[in-house]
């Protein structure tokens, strides 16, 4: 029977928690080893034990690590509050550990260093826009017309990560299969008389692997900042948040597959990239969306240079008033307001990692999917350079992440010639 150590119930904390929660995971793995043949008439009673200590001290622990305690003001959480204690971001869970808030606020960060691995990625925040407060428990991925995607608040622009499928992993390399030549087999199926044999249809695969690489960003800091709480979640949040961000889309797309980096999509050229050439971009977008689902995809995004895209939209119309409309986008009001963040329903994503004069649409969600292979990790410390006698701080974010493209022919490379 599996019995847990705890102080009294006022004294119960986090650490606590999380070290008996490790004792009855061990102790319900030892009795599982236990042969069948060799296992008593108790056995079954001491698993129930284990499992139902976890049952109630897990939510007792996300309950505690919600609850922020307020420090006193000399501390180096001293000024800050809880906001909202029902999520998260890495900054705030980075200040919110204990190691943190007993660093001690007088120039501790010009004198040692502090490593911690967090539970989650930098970019949750990011997908909080796709959810629909409006209806009760969260409500589904409702996508608000013409911009179905809008980015977060404070957020200028989606990001790659905001439209691929993403996926956790454990494995250092992911191995799957990418299918070929599907037209081929699409009508493998027919109509048969009762009685005669069926056709078979031979699928064609190829197995690949996607290794995880490890993609890094840092920012320099005074210590000062070190010192403060909501400042320093602000450069984790923001600064190195966005920084990932542009690194994570260039792999994504134009990554040579030679390690550290990863094999973007571009490497797929001779795979089943389909290809696609327009002059005006409007009708190349439309038609490479044409292309996405005259193979069975389903295109949810496009991909293209921020020169393009701002090109594209701000044509001006030369029997309308400036604020009756622009190319493409009926009459939105613009440039007075914001610009559509759609072309054709699809969300753009503007980036730099695509050549202008250049767009890619794809399927994202079904034709590849970025694995996060580890946790992001927050290293702060001094040991960089001359650091140490100026006062300076680096802060340092990274994270391993693979690429599996699982159907090439489910992007279109258009040429906006």
């Amino acid at each position: 029977m599996f019995t847990p150590v705890l102080p009294d119930a006022e004294k119960i904390t986090a650490p606590v928690l999380r070290e008996q929660l490790k004792a009855a995971a061990d102790y319900m793995g030892g009795l599982q080893k236990v042969d069948a043949e060799k296992r008593d008439a108790s056995w079954s009673a001491d698993i129930k034990s284990a499992i139902d200590f976890i049952h109630q001290a897990d939510p007792q622990l996300t309950a505690i690590e919600r609850s922020l305690p307020v420090d006193p003001a000399d501390g180096p959480t001293g000024n800050q509050r809880l906001a909202n204690p029902d999520f998260r971001s890495l900054g705030e869970q980075f200040t919110d550990r204990e190691e943190y808030r007993n660093a001690g606020s007088e120039g501790w960060g010009a004198s040692r260093a502090l490593e911690l691995e967090l539970r989650g990625s930098l970019f949750n925040s990011n997908h909080q826009f796709r959810i629909d407060s409006t209806v009760p428990g969260g409500g589904a991925f409702l996508p608000q017309a013409p911009n179905p995607l809008a980015p977060r608040v404070r957020q200028m622009r989606l990001f790659l990560r905001d439209v691929i499928s993403v996926s956790a992993t454990g494995l250092s390399t992911v191995p799957y299969i990418r299918e070929v030549n599907p037209a081929s087999t699409e009508f493998g199926a027919s109509a048969v008389l009762e009685g005669t044999p069926k056709p078979e249809v031979t699928m064609d695969w190829d197995l690949d692997e996607a290794p995880a690489r490890k993609l890094a960003a840092w920012v320099q800091v005074t210590s000062e900042v070190i010192d403060d709480a909501p400042t320093l979640r602000g450069y984790i949040d923001g600064r190195l948040a966005y920084l990932l961000s542009v690194r994570e889309e260039y792999e994504i797309l134009a990554g040579n597959g030679t390690a550290p980096h990863l094999k973007g999509i571009y490497q797929y050229a001779g795979s089943g990239l389909q290809t696609h050439t327009g002059a005006d971009h409007m009708a190349a977008l439309g038609y490479a969306i044409g292309l996405v689902e005259n193979v069975d995809g389903e295109a949810d995004g496009i991909a293209m240079n921020p020169l393009d895209y701002w090109g594209m939209i701000t044509t001006r119309q030369a029997q309308s008033f400036d604020g009756s409309g622009t190319a493409g986008a009926g009459n939105n009001g613009a440039p007075f307001v914001p610009g559509p963040q759609a072309v054709w329903g699809m969300p753009v994503i503007r980036s730099r990692a695509i050549a202008s004069g250049k767009a890619l649409v794809g399927s994202w969600g079904l034709g590849a999917t970025l694995f996060d292979r580890m946790d992001t990790r927050i290293v702060v410390g001094n040991q960089h350079s001359d650091y140490f006698v100026n006062n300076k701080v680096a802060i340092l974010a990274e994270e391993r992440v693979a690429l599996a493209v699982h159907r090439p022919d489910f992007f279109v490379d258009v040429t906006l010639s």
